[in-house]
């Protein structure tokens, strides 16, 4: 029933645009005959494509009324699944710093102030599950060329650092170990209470499983998001086999969602995923066509916070794009520093209390005021 209505409602919402449409056509097509019977005041009641043409019109306005005024409510409600604060997400570990998706990087994220860490994994040709994010070893070794999936995890080379790590001082005497691409049960064993999210990179059901018994293993499904980006058939397959476990949108699902918004059909559609994690990147904030104050609203009265990334076209923490970005009800911002995030954020709170202490000092004084005027 519920997969009728899912599929059904777009269907039917969307007709009264058909039928702007197929009148615009007749019109297009009767201009002359149309304005003949508009002459003749007599016979235009009776005219059919005048009644057709005004039910037509009818249910454009009920269309556009029903749609405006349904976008602040929410016909399919769901309870916040988040029980954890998330509102600075390192984006693979403290990258700027050391390598991303290694153990070195997300512990200096987690030190610089993150809540929430985001990897990337992938299953090696012996089935071992790895945090990596690229999915060809000529990304790691510019002498070699392959699928990760292809090789067994002994064949996977060291890692290393790039020209701008190497000349900070915390890296000089760094234990070779750091250099190891992590195993994802090493991610879970190292940070057992910290809050992953989790984003397939490989199309692989089977990836999927393991990663699913080795969430279970280690009673861990409070505290992971999972999903992929780019593979919304992986996303279906993580709601059929674990619906406790949090999925955020893939790619072109976002893009649903978003044209959804926009027709008007939004709050009538359930919807599985319970994080939305925007992926786009331009030179302004403003240009962000995902990032919508209205659309984040919503999405947030169903219990469905938002997350952005927080480098705008390389520039990372820049205090104006993330002023921005929390003014358009995002819930998290995903960083690559998450140390600089952290400032921001202690920045932001301290000004609010400012705020507050000096709306009440005012208060304070114009009442001390009414009372020496009595």
């Amino acid at each position: 029933m519920a997969d009728i209505i899912n599929y059904s409602l777009p269907f039917i919402m969307f007709a009264p645009i058909v039928a702007i449409f197929i009148l615009a056509t007749y019109i297009k097509n009767h201009y002359q005959s149309i304005l003949e019977i508009i002459r003749n005041e007599e016979s235009i009641i009776y005219n059919s494509s005048y009644q057709y043409g005004l039910l037509f019109v009818l249910l454009f306005l009920i269309y556009v009324l029903s749609s405006f005024v349904l976008s602040g409510f929410v016909i399919w409600k769901y309870k916040p699944k988040l029980s954890y604060p998330y509102e600075n997400i390192s984006n693979r570990g403290d990258r700027v710093s050391f390598i991303e998706n290694t153990l070195e990087a997300i512990k200096r994220a987690l030190n610089g102030g993150a809540q929430v860490v985001l990897i990337d994994v992938q299953l090696t040709a012996d089935k071992k599950v790895v945090v990596l994010r690229h999915e060809n070893i000529s990304k790691l070794d510019k002498n070699r060329n392959g699928k990760i999936t292809n090789l067994k995890y002994s064949e996977l080379p060291k890692l290393s650092l790039n020209d701008n790590q190497k000349e900070l001082p915390q890296n000089k005497d760094i234990d070779s170990k750091a250099f190891k691409i992590p195993i994802l049960k090493d991610v879970f064993n190292e940070f057992s209470k910290v809050p992953i999210i989790i984003n397939f990179v490989n199309n692989s059901t089977e990836l999927v499983d393991i990663v699913n018994s080795l969430v279970k293993e280690c009673d861990r499904e409070s505290i992971t998001i999972w999903g992929s980006f780019n593979h919304e058939n992986i996303n279906k397959y993580l709601f059929k086999i674990n619906k406790n476990i949090p999925i955020f949108f893939s790619k072109s699902r976002i893009n649903k969602i978003v044209l959804y918004d926009i027709i008007g059909i939004l709050p009538f559609l359930k919807i599985n995923e319970s994080v939305l994690i925007t992926t786009q990147r331009t030179r302004d904030v403003q240009g962000y066509t995902l990032l919508k104050y209205g659309l984040n609203m919503h999405l947030n009265a169903r219990g469905i916070p938002v997350f952005a990334y927080s480098d705008i076209d390389g520039v990372m923490n820049d205090t104006t794009v993330l002023e921005r970005i929390r003014k358009l009800q995002i819930n998290g911002i995903i960083a690559d520093d998450s140390s600089s995030l952290s400032e921001y954020l202690k920045s932001v709170v301290e000004s609010k209390i400012k705020e507050k202490n000096l709306k009440k000092q005012i208060k304070q004084n114009e009442s001390n005021e009414e009372k020496k005027n009595q």
